[in-house]
This record gives structure tokens, C-alpha cells and sequence, in this order.
């Protein structure tokens, strides 16, 4: 949290968002993860929403799967 705040709450581009959320959705460790009635996909891997870990700039893929950005 303290680097994504360092960034200026930095956000991905819609375009670096589906392509790690395309990753992601391919991926043996994406999962339903819930508390309560509330469930969102998630990682297995890292345990993080997935929504949110695609749209964070300093946010990696804990697998290294997403294409490196530019």
C-alpha cells in the first residue's frame, strides 16, 4: 500500500488491465474467494481480489505471469 501511495495512487491503463486480467483469468490459481455471502475472484497464489491487482500499477503477479510493461 505504501508504494502504491508513493505512485500517486497510480492506476493501470484499461489496456495493461485486460491484458493482466486476460492472464489471470487463464491461470490455474484464479479462484472464488469469499467471506460471509460476499465472493470475489481471487488469487490462490497471493490471496489478493483480483479486480483490484490488475488495476494497480506497483502491483506484480507473484507467478511473474504478466507480460512485462513498457
Amino acid at each position: 500500500m505504501a508504494t502504491w501511495a508513493a505512485s500517486g495512487f497510480a492506476v493501470a491503463t484499461e489496456e495493461v488491465r485486460a491484458s493482466r486480467l486476460a492472464v489471470c483469468e487463464s491461470c490455474d490459481q484464479a479462484c472464488e474467494i469469499g467471506i460471509g455471502q460476499v465472493t470475489w475472484h481471487g488469487c490462490k497464489a497471493c490471496g489478493c481480489p483480483i479486480a483490484r491487482k490488475v488495476s494497480v500499477t506497483t502491483e506484480r503477479c507473484p507467478l511473474d505471469k504478466w507480460p512485462k510493461e513498457t
